[in-house]
């Protein structure tokens, strides 16, 4: 067989359609996916689960960019050897494995990262990590083997029956591997809507009453790491003008001057009607609201407080003093 056939064969093998295509939209749905968690650090650093997958995302996002840019340059340099007759490309072994080495490391130090994010959470979710990161390896040894033994023809080298065995076996075992971890470590705290790692804690859906009597829905963020209130701060007031008419409104004079490094701002939100014109800003103030948020932030912690149907002075005054003294205990 010809140089020239056996590299026709291989790029209808690797370099076909389905891989020209799915190889970038894989990237892009990866960083798309970082993205998204990075716009809400607070909740992605108090969550264990996106705070272990985010790494291995960043991992896999750069190991298929790798692989097809060299996919890429192999089939260009193949390519333009057989236009002008020219000898094709020799392999360099020795950069070859080291590269190799490279990427051996790379893995090395992103399953270390994970185990470590995981560890940084709960025994459980270390246990859990573990057990799958060993699945998956034995999961893609037994396909890769199963194929090379009963595949025939171009079906052993082809990729895609690869990935979608590997991709039911773990769909079906990590699942059940999470459940024994469960079920032998025990359970972890009672979902009170509260997550938490060594970077952050998120507690959402706490509903209070004020001493005025009105219920107040309480979303608490703190993180030792400045940064990550301060990026999660841009995400409130929440953008709902889509729905409803909001405006973010002036404090009241009677609070007086703020401690030191508070931050305290007030929205008020009301339902549009059908058909009406947005509400002017004296109405703001007049109307009854539909939704007040209270957003206090210090250096480590944003607290987001929602008043259904509105709040009144004692209200604020009393949402402040609270927040303040948490500062000082």
């Amino acid at each position: 067989m010809t140089e020239e056939r056996q590299f026709l064969i291989q790029k209808s093998l690797f370099w076909n359609g389905s891989a020209k295509i799915s190889y970038p939209v894989l990237v892009v749905l990866s960083l798309w996916s970082l993205y998204s968690n990075l716009q809400n650090p607070g909740k992605m650093f108090a969550d264990p689960v996106a705070l272990m997958l985010n790494p291995l995302l960043l991992g896999i996002c750069i190991s298929w960019t790798v692989t097809y840019a060299r996919l890429f340059r192999w089939n260009c340099g193949n390519t333009m050897a057989i236009k002008e007759g020219r000898p094709f490309p020799r392999m360099n072994l020795q950069r070859k494995v080291s590269f190799k080495k490279r990427i051996i490391l790379l893995d090395e130090i992103l399953i270390l990262a994970v185990l470590a994010l995981a560890f940084s959470s709960s025994m459980r979710a270390l246990a859990g990590t573990m057990l799958s990161s060993i699945l998956i390896v034995v999961i893609s040894l037994f396909v890769r083997n199963l194929l090379r033994n009963n595949g025939s023809g171009n079906a052993r080298d082809d990729w895609m029956p690869y990935a979608v065995g590997v991709g039911v076996l773990c769909m079906i075992l990590i699942p059940l591997c999470n459940a024994a971890a469960t079920h032998f470590l025990g359970a972890d705290e009672p979902d009170t809507g509260r997550k938490h790692t060594v970077f952050a804690s998120y507690q959402a859906n706490d509903v209070q009453m004020s001493s005025s009597g009105k219920s107040v829905g309480v979303t608490v963020y703190t993180s030792p790491i400045s940064w990550i209130i301060a990026k999660t701060r841009k995400c409130y007031p929440k953008d709902m003008t889509k729905w409803w008419d909001q405006m973010e409104l002036e404090l009241p004079a009677e609070l007086g001057e703020l401690p030191e490094g508070t931050e305290v701002s007030w929205c008020r939100y009301m339902v549009r009607k059908d058909g009406a014109e947005p509400v002017s800003e004296e109405n703001f103030y007049q109307d009854e609201p539909t939704l007040d948020e209270v957003i206090l932030k210090d250096r480590n912690r944003l607290v987001v407080l929602d008043y259904g149907g509105g709040m009144n002075l004692t209200d604020m005054k009393e949402a402040v003093d609270v927040f303040y003294q948490g500062q000082t205990e």
